[in-house]
């Protein structure tokens, strides 16, 4: 599972046997634990004080810390409970971080408009462009990503048809 949160990313997944933080809480109690694992050094510090960080410069992950459910389940829920922004990326206050974001947001953009709903006008657009060879998102501009957009019930926080 991945968790973007302002001030930090994690990957959390469960803790596999041969793991050397494994033998620290020993497999009987092993699935008590979720490996939290980082990119970046003292984020995990930071949200889940008081787990012994792991670092590794071999693994794809350097910074990682068997973290019990319990406890993910708290520090989670705090972080629900305290969101007070209206837009994510725009409450990151690290540049570097705020850039990585915007990366995957990017990403998950294209991804949606590969597979996401589409409204038929949008689709239309979408085809005409590719037979016009402008099917790259720099050639995407911002009416085509607002024809795109399915209309949203505000009152109701629902999607609504055209």
């Amino acid at each position: 599972m991945w968790i973007f949160l302002n001030r930090g990313f994690f990957s959390l997944v469960k803790p596999a046997e041969k793991d050397p933080l494994a033998k620290r809480v020993g497999l009987d109690k092993l699935g008590d634990y979720l490996l939290v694992r980082a990119r970046r050094k003292g984020d995990i510090e930071r949200v889940f004080p008081g787990f012994p960080v792991m670092v590794d410069k071999k693994r794809d992950y350097h910074y990682r810390a068997l973290v019990g459910r319990a406890a993910i389940e708290i520090v989670l829920g705090n972080e629900v409970r305290r969101l007070s922004y209206d837009n994510f990326k725009n409450s990151i206050k690290d540049d570097d971080y705020h850039d990585a974001c915007s990366g995957v947001w990017t990403e998950m953009y294209v991804y949606q408009r590969k597979h996401g709903s589409v409204t038929p006008r949008a689709a239309k657009q979408r085809r005409a462009k590719k037979r016009k060879g402008k099917s790259k998102i720099a050639d995407y501009g911002y009416e085509d990503w607002l024809a795109e957009r399915e209309p949203y019930n505000y009152e109701h926080g629902l999607h609504c048809e055209r």
